[in-house]
């Protein structure tokens, strides 16, 4: 699992048109809409893998874990929106509870949204006060279809996106991403992040969709299945070297991730060499 920090500047978006090239499971604290515009793709999306079809866009809320898998030929629009445009403008957008979703554009009533991914990926490249005006408005004419269509609820008070917290998880996820190494406890990253053990497990759930021991497990050994890749260093070794303090604690939750364990991973890959 990868965690990709895209705006760390006073960039409010990205428009990015071309075909899309493989990549692997990652998250981000940004919307991510990808509108196919020729061809069709496949993405993978909270472990449901979606076939997006020409005139058809992926709708991918913060933190949502999401991959492109290899052998994509379509031509695509990726739009990403920074959380701090809307925070700027739109604070209450992200108090509604929005879900993962693929939509079909080409009905009638959806073609207008249609149209505005395709004026985006028509002047998105263009580096003029004109193109950043056209792409902004219609991002924020995006968002307005998508919250009305897709928002499970219509109640502010009750939805757990909000910038706010989203900015503290992602604090969280960061440590996990460059720390893993050392003794991570949720104790003592929700202590550093001003929120009770229970109140920060229930936030960090509700906006990753697992919780802290098992998103950290699952970056641990993603990055364990690297050094047994590439090199040979004892199991044991590389239990240490991603954060376990046991050898057989790291295989059995390697194994519950991977379904194989260490030393049956090694072989399968060094096999396919």
């Amino acid at each position: 699992m990868i965690y990709q920090k895209i705006f760390t500047g006073d960039a409010p978006y990205q428009v990015m048109t071309g075909a899309l090239p493989e990549y692997p499971e990652h998250r981000h604290a940004d919307f991510e809409f990808n509108y196919c515009v020729e061809g069709c793709f496949h993405i993978e999306i909270e472990g449901k893998t979606h076939l997006v079809q020409e005139g058809c866009t992926t709708f991918i809320p913060p933190m949502c874990r999401h991959k492109i898998p290899v052998g994509n030929d379509c031509k695509a629009t990726t739009v990403i929106v920074g959380v701090s445009l809307l925070n700027r403008r739109f604070n209450d957008f992200l108090r509604f509870d929005l879900k993962p979703e693929v939509c079909n554009l080409n009905e009638l009533d959806d073609k207008k949204i249609k149209e505005l991914f395709l004026e985006c990926a028509e002047v998105g490249d263009k580096k003029s006060a004109e193109a950043e005006l056209i792409v902004i408005g219609n991002i924020y004419k995006i968002l307005a279809y998508f919250l009305r269509t897709l928002s499970t609820t219509g109640d502010y008070a009750t939805s757990g996106r909000h910038f706010s917290r989203i900015a503290d998880i992602e604090k969280a996820i960061e440590l996990i991403q460059f720390n893993y190494k050392e003794s991570l406890t949720v104790e003592g990253v929700a202590e550093e992040l001003g929120y009770s053990k229970s109140n920060f497990c229930t936030i960090f759930k509700k906006t990753i969709g697992e919780g802290f021991h098992a998103t950290l497990n699952r970056h641990r050994v993603a990055c364990a299945t690297e050094l047994l890749t590439v090199s040979n260093i004892p199991i044991a070794d590389v239990a240490i070297e991603v954060g376990f303090a046991e050898t057989k604690s790291f295989c059995r939750v390697f194994k519950s991730i991977m379904g194989v364990t260490p030393g049956e991973y090694r072989k399968k890959v060094k096999s396919k060499k």
